[in-house]
């Protein structure tokens, strides 16, 4: 079990070393991750990707989200509402505006996403600090993704990540939930 300090002193690691990757290698790296979930996609035969927007220092999925709904399959993104988040379908990116903390986000106008209805062709992909090779993670503190998770067991859940934020000792607590699977580049 890992403590609120230990998880705090080590997201504030991780963040340092993510401001500290130059933009080359940023740009491999999501080159990488972006081809392994495609092909992840296409072998699980997934038909619903909920994916968060990425902020500037987090792994960027604007191309994720354009493989995905190349693909025909549908893309839907979070919204904060009060202490959870809500996935809204959307067609295109600019469908994304200034949210909670200034992370992008789709309007509630937008069509709700029903990751319950079929949980074995949906995929959510999960951001991080950090992530352990067997699916560990330490996300932001707000447990947002946790409580999201909590109530759709059966959806696959991806995180990704640079592999500058992968490591083997992760501290975790009882209501933290593991990834299915996690991809670095």
């Amino acid at each position: 079990m890992g403590s609120a300090e230990e998880k705090k002193t080590l997201r504030r690691q991780m963040i340092a070393v993510r401001r500290g990757l130059v933009r080359k290698r940023r740009t491999e790296a999501e080159t990488v991750i972006t081809e392994a979930l495609e092909h992840f996609f296409a072998e699980k035969n997934i038909t619903a990707v909920l994916l968060y927007a990425s902020t500037e220092e987090e792994c960027a999925t604007d191309g994720i989200a354009r493989m995905v709904l190349a693909s025909g399959r549908i893309l839907a993104f979070p919204k904060v509402c009060g202490d959870e988040i809500v996935f809204y379908r959307v067609k295109e990116l600019s469908e994304l505006r200034p949210g909670y903390r200034g992370i992008r986000e789709p309007s509630e106008e937008n069509e709700k996403a029903n990751p319950g209805k079929d949980p074995a062709g949906v995929v959510v992909v999960v951001p991080g600090c950090a992530f352990s090779e067997d699916g560990r993670r330490l996300g932001y503190g707000g447990g947002f993704y946790d409580r999201f998770l909590a109530k759709y067991p059966g959806i696959y859940r991806v995180g990704i990540c640079y592999a500058e934020q992968l490591t083997e000792d992760l501290p975790v607590c009882a209501h933290d939930i593991r990834m299915d699977r996690v991809i670095c580049g």
